[in-house]
C-alpha cells in the first residue's frame, strides 16, 4: 500500500513529487502561509531534440541529474517535483516577499546553466523559468499555477534561458 501510494504521487525516474503531489502542496501552502508563496515552472529547453539527438538513456540522465542539482538550490522550506517529461516545479514556501522568489528563480537559472558531466562532452541544457506569486494577486492554488503557466510560456516564446514574472496584462493574451 505504500510502495503504491508513493508510486501514485512521486515520478519514477526522479523520486521527486509528481504534477498531482506539487498541486497540493501548493495549495497547502497558499492556506497555511503566513509570507509569500511563490511558484516556479522550469521547463528544459529544446529537450526533447536533445534526447533524440543523444538517446533516451542520457535524457534520463540529464533528467536525474538536473533534479538533483535543483533539489540543491531550494530552501529546507521548499519543495522541487517533476511535473511533465522536461517541466520540473519550484514551491517556495514562508517567502519574505516576491524579491526573495526572484533571488530563488536567478539562483535556479544561474545553476541550471552550468554544463552537466556525462563523460566526453560535457552536457548543457538551457531552461526557460516562469515565476508567480501569491504577492501578484494568486489566492488559491488553480490561479497562482495559471499565472506561473503563463509566465512560463511568456519566457519559452521569447527563446531559450529566459526568465518571466506573471504579469496581469498575460491573462488577456
Amino acid at each position: 500500500e505504500h510502495e503504491l501510494t508513493k508510486r501514485v504521487f512521486h515520478d519514477q525516474l526522479t523520486g521527486l513529487p509528481n504534477r498531482l503531489s506539487f498541486a497540493d502542496r501548493v495549495g497547502h501552502a497558499i492556506a497555511t502561509d503566513v509570507g509569500t508563496t511563490g511558484v516556479l515552472l522550469i521547463n528544459l529547453d529544446d529537450f526533447r531534440a536533445f534526447t533524440e539527438g543523444l538517446g533516451r538513456d542520457v535524457g534520463d540522465a540529464v533528467l536525474t541529474a538536473f533534479s538533483v542539482r535543483l533539489r540543491e538550490m531550494v530552501g529546507p522550506d521548499d519543495l522541487v517535483a517533476r511535473l511533465g517529461e522536461d517541466e520540473f516545479g519550484v514551491l517556495m514556501r514562508h517567502a519574505s516577499g516576491a524579491a526573495a522568489v526572484d533571488e530563488l528563480a536567478t539562483r535556479i537559472m544561474d545553476g541550471l546553466a552550468v554544463a552537466v558531466p556525462f563523460g566526453e562532452p560535457l552536457v548543457s541544457c538551457s531552461a526557460s523559468v516562469g515565476v508567480a506569486t501569491t504577492a501578484g494577486g494568486a489566492g488559491t492554488e488553480q490561479e497562482l499555477l495559471r499565472h506561473a503557466d503563463l509566465a512560463l510560456y511568456a519566457a519559452t516564446a521569447e527563446g531559450r534561458g529566459q526568465l518571466r514574472h506573471y504579469d496581469p496584462s498575460m491573462t488577456d493574451t
